[in-house]
């Protein structure tokens, strides 16, 4: 089979090693594969089950899978300063090359802010990165690790005596992907990679605006057939052909120094330094008037610094100096030949100072909070322009493409990547190590028109998927299993499907386009607790119901009974939260386990104090200690530490709760135990607004009819000549402390309930029944009078256009509304009753429901 596939196919199958049996990929079967799992070569005729990779969709996979049978239990090796990565400062570079920021920070293009079409490199000309002492061991950033150190320990040395005997100049890290010389010199720059791809624009505008200039004074050294490539090699996008090395060479640098309009020093070892050859050489920017090579106090911009890594000589990387320490110098006498003009010019372009020393970078440098302004205002341009943010395409790529890649993925295509990952939910962050995964397939590929399920298909005679028949996916590592009844299939094997690639954590979560993380209740987050009173020791806020708490909650589980039913519940009760508005309101909850347990119950006052005294029992809820400043409505009654009721009532009851007498003495006696416990649990039951539910919405108002509004206003006459003293519940007076007399006497009064949100205060029983009738007979005149007034408004400005025949005909509606309102009285005996009239009256709202449909004045119109 292999021996007869057409060439350019690309194969996959299963590491024939024992024990391994991880996915590898070929293109020659003639040839060997290596297996990044088991770290061998294997023919190609003896890999397992090999089969063609036919589309883009069944590559990518088959190298996420290779990716992910390496075995480790390691963090991805991502280190961020300032919240910046390399890779993120090279995907962010491109933008930088057309785009720039204002003064507040938002994203505007080089021609609006300077007039020009790109970024002018020159502008960088005066600036030089000095690194901070605390991050030269970070790996990755600060001094390189790939034996420079080692390599260049001959010619550092050297230094040493013209620095005060310290090492002055700090060998950096760059990234060895081709553009390692725009890399060191854009980190000799800013430190950071953010500028590689405006060199390489600005280096190739360069050179094709002033080849004449080059030509004539490099005829001697380049060919004229080698320009064309020459130049080529300076697009950012550059490919090289086959066997052909990929970097810069020093006609590059030459015309990065020109670009730069500074000179540029390439150091080697010392037997580098020593040899005829042009391993090191000082560059100029010859073909630029020196007068132009200065800053803005008029002093010559100084050199930067670059070396090669090793005896091999393919990689660049920068020699910087030290943050807080003098700049460094460079004797002449260690000065290696000028390139490419004549050695006398040195001294149009460099200064040296009395101890014929010239300086390495100078004192000027870009702020870290300039450069994080600017990664700011790019990083918003690139969601805008991608989709995605690149943070989150750097860390996919840490954590997927770089480790044990034989070859090194473009951007484009590490952004491709992720964005296809985010769309079919497949990009997912492990709590544990912070890494950044893509999973293997998304459950969707297992159900009609998914990709397995296309394949499966294929693999089945006709088309027709057969009940419990196994299916393997060789190229995705993974068996499944059809099943009929639910027309999908189901995973029977699959290694590693829900657990993360790096440490085996099965705490992975699901990441949305902006890079955030799509927690669940209980997950820790990555923002740190700064609050004092932080009882969990991890450091970090918890998730919960979509806002993060600085504690994980309190759970408290609700038992009792209610008219023979047996209520159990757990709620989650938060506090000691840094921000007060985070902690739990006992009241919501109250009102939840009603709302959940007890729909309809129309006497809910008393079920909402036993859950607040379950609360307020296990919690740690504040207990005012003064009640002199609050409102009329929040004065409540007073309780013994066991919660039952005592003598003492407020002025006005708890909403809808029977309020009991008792003798005077024994409330004397047991007030000052009982008073701070009481007054915290019934403030707090008595709601201001009811809710429906944990978020807090509101219950919807009752609907208002005509006869609805025309009860409330007779309810409200009614109190009003009853009792002067009667008071609804929006009023909020402020109590009146009287004499001793006063007080006993206040407290022998009975609080008479005339409908839901509605009372008097009595002092005889017969004043309660004066008040019932009263309120009666106004309702059922009010609603009567009312009933054939609305009835005819209606019909009037509805069928107005209509003929007088049509008006009898309303009349004669409204009249029978009447009749059949007369009739339920008298046949209902219970109907005088007040919870009976406010029932057919629809009267089931607070009073303020009916204020904002109708006003004071039209009441005394009605």
């Amino acid at each position: 089979m292999l021996s007869s596939a057409p060439p350019g196919r690309i194969f996959s199958g299963t590491c024939p090693a024992d024990g391994c049996s991880a996915l590898v990929i070929f293109s020659d079967p003639q040839q060997e594969t290596y297996c990044l799992s088991c770290k061998s070569k294997h023919p190609a005729s003896s890999v397992l089950n090999p089969s063609v990779i036919r589309d883009s969709s069944e590559a990518l996979a088959a190298f996420l899978k290779v990716f992910s049978d390496i075995p480790s239990t390691h963090e991805p090796s991502v280190t961020k300063v300032y919240g910046l990565s390399t890779y993120h400062c090279k995907l962010l570079s491109p933008l930088l090359t057309i785009y720039g920021i204002d003064r507040a920070g938002r994203a505007k293009t080089i021609h609006e802010l300077k007039n020009c079409a790109t970024f002018d490199c020159s502008w960088l000309g005066d600036r030089s990165f000095c690194i901070d002492p605390d991050h030269i061991t970070l790996p990755e950033y600060g001094q390189d690790e790939s034996g420079s150190v080692r390599y260049l320990s001959g010619t550092l040395s050297l230094l040493r005596s013209f620095n005060n005997e310290r090492d002055a100049l700090v060998p950096l890290h760059v990234d060895g992907d081709g553009h390692c010389l725009v890399h060191a010199v854009s980190r000799a720059l800013v430190g950071r990679e953010l500028f590689w791809h405006a060199l390489r624009t600005g280096l190739k505008q360069h050179l094709t605006e002033n080849l004449p200039q080059y030509k004539e004074l490099l005829n001697d050294f380049i060919n004229s057939s080698e320009w064309e490539d020459i130049i080529a090699e300076c697009d950012p996008e550059y490919s090289p052909r086959d066997n052909e090395i990929l970097g810069l060479r020093n006609i590059h640098i030459f015309g990065l120094a020109n670009v730069l309009k500074r000179p540029i020093l390439l150091v080697d070892s010392v037997a580098g330094m020593q040899s005829s050859g042009d391993y090191s050489a000082l560059f100029l920017p010859g073909l630029i008037p020196p007068d132009q090579c200065r800053d803005r106090h008029g002093e010559l911009n100084k050199p930067i610094c670059l070396a090669w890594s090793s005896s091999g000589r393919n990689h660049y990387i920068p020699l910087v100096g030290i943050r807080g320490c003098a700049p460094p110098l460079f004797p002449r006498t260690l000065l290696p030949k000028v390139w490419g003009v004549p050695q006398s010019t040195i001294e149009n372009y460099i200064e040296f100072n009395e101890n014929d020393c010239l300086v390495i970078g100078g004192g000027k440098t870009m702020q870290d909070s300039y450069l994080s302004k600017l990664a700011s205002g790019m990083d918003a341009l690139f969601h805008q322009k991608q989709g995605v943010d690149p943070s989150l395409v750097a860390d996919t790529y840490y954590s997927n493409f770089k480790r044990g890649a034989a070859f090194d993925m473009k951007p484009a295509e590490v952004i491709h990547a992720t964005k296809l990952a985010l769309q079919q939910r497949r990009l997912v962050r492990c709590l544990q190590c912070s890494s950044v995964n893509i999973l293997p397939l998304n459950s969707e590929w297992l159900r009609p028109h998914g990709i397995l399920y296309k394949i499966a298909k294929m693999q089945s005679s006709g088309g027709i998927l057969q009940d419990n028949r196994e299916y393997i996916f060789s190229n995705y590592g993974i068996t499944c299993v059809y099943n009929a009844r639910k027309d999908m299939l189901i995973v029977e094997k699959s290694p590693h499907l829900d657990k993360c690639s790096w440490c085996e954590s099965d705490q992975l979560r699901l990441v949305h386009f902006d890079g955030k993380i799509l927690y669940e209740n209980g997950d820790k987050t990555t923002t740190k607790v700064n609050s004092p009173r932080a009882r969990c020791k991890c450091g970090y806020k918890h998730w919960y119901n979509g806002r993060e708490y600085d504690n994980p909650p309190l759970k408290i589980p609700i038992s009792f009974e209610w008219k023979s039913r047996k209520i159990v519940d757990e709620v989650l009760f938060f506090q000691d939260e840094s921000d007060p508005s985070l902690n739990t309101d006992p009241n919501q909850i109250a009102a939840f386990i009603v709302h959940k347990h007890l729909p309809g119950e129309r006497d809910t006052s008393k079920v909402r104090q036993i859950v607040l005294e379950l609360l307020v029992g296990k919690t740690k809820y504040s207990v005012p200690t003064s009640t002199q400043s609050r409102p009329e409505s929040d004065r409540s009654l007073d309780l013994d530490p066991n919660g039952v009721e005592k003598q003492t009532i407020s002025e006005i009851g708890l909403p809808q709760s029977p309020v009991k007498s008792y003798d005077r003495a024994h409330v004397k006696d047991n007030e000052p135990a009982k008073l701070s416990l009481s007054k915290s649990i019934h403030s707090i039951s008595t709601p201001k607004k009811r809710h429906s539910d944990t978020h807090g919405g509101a219950l919807p108002k009752q609907r208002s009819t005509p006869a609805s509004l025309a009860a409330a206003a007779a309810i409200s006459r009614a109190e009003a000549s009853c009792n002067p003293a009667s008071v609804t519940r929006r009023e909020k007076e402020t109590p009146v402390i009287g004499s001793v007399s006063e007080k006993r006497e206040e407290s022998v009064k009975k609080t008479i309930r005339l409908g839901p949100g509605y009372s008097v205060i009595s002092n005889t029983d017969s004043d309660e029944m004066i008040a019932r009738q009263k309120l009666l007979e106004d309702a059922l005149k009010t609603t009567e009078l009312l009933t054939n007034y609305f009835a005819s408004f209606s019909d009037h400005n509805t069928y107005s256009s209509r003929n007088q025949g049509q008006s009898k005909t309303n009349s004669t509606t409204s009249s029978s509304a009447s009749q059949r309102v007369e009739r339920s009285r008298k046949a209902d005996p219970a109907y005088g009753s007040l919870s009976r009239v406010a029932n057919l009256l629809n009267v089931g709202g607070d009073r303020s429901d009916c204020e904002d449909v109708l006003s004071s004045e039209d009441e005394g119109d009605v």
